[in-house]
């Protein structure tokens, strides 16, 4: 799509207001924070636990380590695996459905932009490293963590590791930021949008993408399904003439 056909799109769907999504931006920034702080503290202790120096950026000798505990990890060791692998998942949920709203940052000047760049970039080296840690100490063969899953992986040692993220990211974002920017979608269920048959034909897969990130947000940000329902009515049944 090119950038005129992009501004048409934007003018129809772009429902929250640039103010709110920087604000949104900056609220998820100081929970990204938060997030690293704690994998970072996590991570601090499992190796202290180990007795591995925390430069062991390859987990070189984090791997030796483990190979000498047959298999028997303490529980200190677990709560820390458990909590690093908890604010993994609630980054990656950031960077997975938040931060990927096609409209996000439309309008940001240089200075939101870059903001929004970092943001991003930072949790993804973030989640990458932790989750390389992480799967050191995996019970599968495969040592493989998917974080999407929100049940805790076994860890050496434990067959059934029953803890559950009973949370989500959505939930750390505060009242006042989620108020104003579902204020604005409810104006924006309610208003008439009508569509060109060609308008239509160069902005469906834009509409399909904020559609699907849209139907997340309401559920887990909003929580309201009879919102949710209307917001499928509408991108449904476009106004068309």
């Amino acid at each position: 799509m090119n950038y005129s056909n992009f501004v048409q799109f934007a003018n129809k769907f772009c429902y929250y207001s640039k103010n709110n999504r920087i604000e949104l931006v900056k609220e998820l920034r100081r929970i990204t924070f938060d997030l690293m702080q704690n994998i970072d503290t996590s991570t601090i202790n499992i190796k202290g636990i180990l007795g591995i120096n925390k430069d062991d950026n390859y987990n070189t000798n984090l791997k030796k380590s483990i190979g000498t505990l047959k298999d028997k990890l303490s529980d200190d060791l677990i709560i820390n695996l458990n909590s690093c692998w908890e604010n993994c998942v609630l980054l990656y949920e950031i960077e997975r459905c938040i931060l990927i709203h096609p409209l996000l940052t439309y309008e940001f000047d240089d200075s939101f932009q870059r903001m929004y760049y970092d943001l991003k970039k930072s949790i993804n080296e973030k989640t990458f490293i932790s989750k390389r840690l992480l799967e050191c100490f995996l019970n599968n063969y495969k040592k493989i963590i998917f974080l999407d899953n929100f049940n805790a992986p076994s860890w050496l040692s434990v067959s059934d590791n029953k803890y559950k993220l009973s949370k989500n990211a959505f939930g750390l974002i505060t009242t006042d930021v989620k108020h104003k920017l579902f204020e604005q979608l409810k104006k924006w269920i309610k208003s008439e949008i009508s569509l060109l048959i060609s308008e239509i034909k160069f902005c469906k897969n834009e509409i399909d993408r904020l559609s699907q990130v849209e139907r997340i947000w309401i559920r887990k940000m909003f929580c309201e399904d009879k919102i949710y329902m209307k917001y499928v009515n509408k991108i449904n049944n476009y106004y068309i003439y």
